[in-house]
């Protein structure tokens, strides 16, 4: 993993707030909204996440590879309850692993 020598902290900062603003904003509008929303929700948001690192040059590869299955499920294959189900199991094995492997 290596930092974009040319990003500074200021535009680093500027992509990790629009996640907070996002994840925010989602907050406040599931109140409003069908609960089922929620994890959806919390997958875009991971997925953003990943997209800011990426673009600052702090995710490695599992980052971008995780956050490209966001991208990909997030578009095509998040319908039901059972497909979020599903993806965030096989997700997090994959993620669970890294973490536990180093």
């Amino acid at each position: 993993m290596s930092i974009d020598p040319t990003k500074d902290r200021a535009e680093v900062a500027r992509e990790i707030f629009k996640v907070m603003v996002f994840m925010l904003s989602s907050a406040k509008l599931l109140a409003k909204e069908p609960k089922e929303y929620g994890p959806f929700r919390l997958i875009d948001a991971a997925g953003r996440l990943a997209a800011a690192m990426a673009s600052c040059g702090l995710a490695d590869e599992p980052i971008k590879a995780l956050g490209e299955e966001i991208d990909k499920e997030r578009d095509y294959g998040l319908d039901t309850e059972e497909d979020i189900a599903r993806f965030l199991d096989r997700v997090l094995a994959v993620a669970t692993k890294r973490l536990v492997d180093g």
